[in-house]
């Protein structure tokens, strides 16, 4: 009785959390769009996006199915690693889910924790899963961490356009760079991480910032037991590993490549638009994606769009900032609503249906 009442209790809370994320998320958008319209001419935003060429507007949504494709691909390569023969139509299931949960909620923190659910549904281990979240997490992070090093190396000046931008960049990469080591070390030197986080639990529990110390060594513990074992799939399974990574790499290519066809978009209508090139467009792309990574905000609201027509507006010919002219803040609308909004409303369909039939299913089993 008093386990079923703690299991309610957790899912009131989960409940409870995703609610006030979505609430969240929904108050970012209002606020974003009513700055923005705010300062810019709303006829006159509309009558330029009616002028763009829909052909590239349709490659841009192929690349979004692309970027969650190549997500559950690397799901699905990884679960082979493991032992289990999944589906790809699953697998690109929970690819959407990992997306959704994670643009609705800060830090992108409620993906894994639903993907987990879902697979366990689908009876895959939760141990096997969590392996293979983190790994495919760990890949994700160095995909995004080498594509803005290159982006930097190449493009370099882009970064300098804005002090923002530069400051939250070199946050972003520190960031990303420190959670990549802190995986190795997780992985490859137990001893070393477990000695170091253990002193850490009992530092804060003396300090009176934590409390129930058993417990969370016990979940310290735990998490350690789960990247060892990641450790272990990356030593016997490099082949497949690797395979996965390359599957980042089309995905992350793939979203980021969004900016350029939006500018294709505009360019029948605006021959002007001239003088950035694929390279420079995806550069762009990616070191805003770095900058914004690491930020509690969901989807990176408000900031990426404060970025976008910040560092855009040197390519549409705006003004740096929100002054600029109206065609930059027409081509952030299109570009988020391709690679964001329109790519949330998908998968929170798809998460819809994936609830739905699990709660039909516990319908038949407690029938049976």
């Amino acid at each position: 009785m008093m386990e079923n009442q703690v299991k309610e209790r957790k899912k009131l809370n989960s409940k409870v959390k995703y609610g006030l994320s979505i609430g969240f998320l929904v108050l970012l958008i209002v606020i974003t769009f009513v700055v923005i319209f705010g300062k810019y001419n709303i006829n006159e935003l509309f009558n330029i996006l009616k002028m763009v060429d829909l052909s590239c507007i349709l490659i841009s949504l192929i690349l979004v199915f692309v970027y969650i494709f190549f997500e559950g691909m690397a799901t699905w390569i990884l679960l082979k690693a493991v032992g289990y023969n999944t589906s790809i139509l699953a697998n690109f299931d929970y690819a959407a889910i990992d997306y959704y949960y994670c643009a609705i909620t800060p830090s992108a923190s409620g993906g894994q924790p639903m993907v987990v659910y879902f697979m366990n549904k689908d009876k895959i281990g939760v141990g096997a899963s969590s392996q293979v979240l983190l790994i495919n997490t760990a890949l994700f992070k160095i995909v995004l961490v080498t594509l803005s090093l290159f982006s930097l190396i190449f493009c370099y000046q882009y970064i300098f356009e804005s002090t923002l931008m530069l400051v939250l960049f070199i946050i972003g990469i520190t960031i990303n760079v420190v959670l990549i080591t802190f995986c190795v070390l997780f992985a490859f030197k137990r001893n070393w991480i477990e000695a170091i986080g253990k002193r850490m639990i009992m530092l804060l529990i003396r300090l009176k910032i934590l409390k129930k110390p058993l417990k969370l060594i016990r979940f310290f513990t735990k998490k350690m037991d789960d990247y060892e074992q990641g450790a272990k799939l990356l030593s016997t399974s490099k082949s497949k590993v690797g395979l996965a990574l390359l599957f980042n790499y089309i995905q992350r290519t793939a979203l980021f490549s969004i900016a350029y066809f939006v500018y294709l978009s505009f360019q029948k209508s605006f021959p002007e638009l001239t003088g950035f090139n694929y390279f420079d467009l995806l550069a762009i792309q990616t070191l805003i994606a770095l900058s914004v990574d690491s930020l509690p905000l969901p989807g990176g609201m408000g900031i990426s769009e404060i970025l976008y027509i910040s560092i855009f507006g040197i390519v549409y010919g705006g003004i740096a900032g929100f002054e600029g002219g109206t065609l930059v803040a027409s081509a952030m609308l299109l570009t988020r609503a391709v690679a964001f909004y329109l790519p949330l409303i998908f998968t929170a369909i798809i998460s819809i249906k994936r609830h739905i039939m699990v709660f039909i299913k516990n319908k038949k089993e407690s029938r049976s």
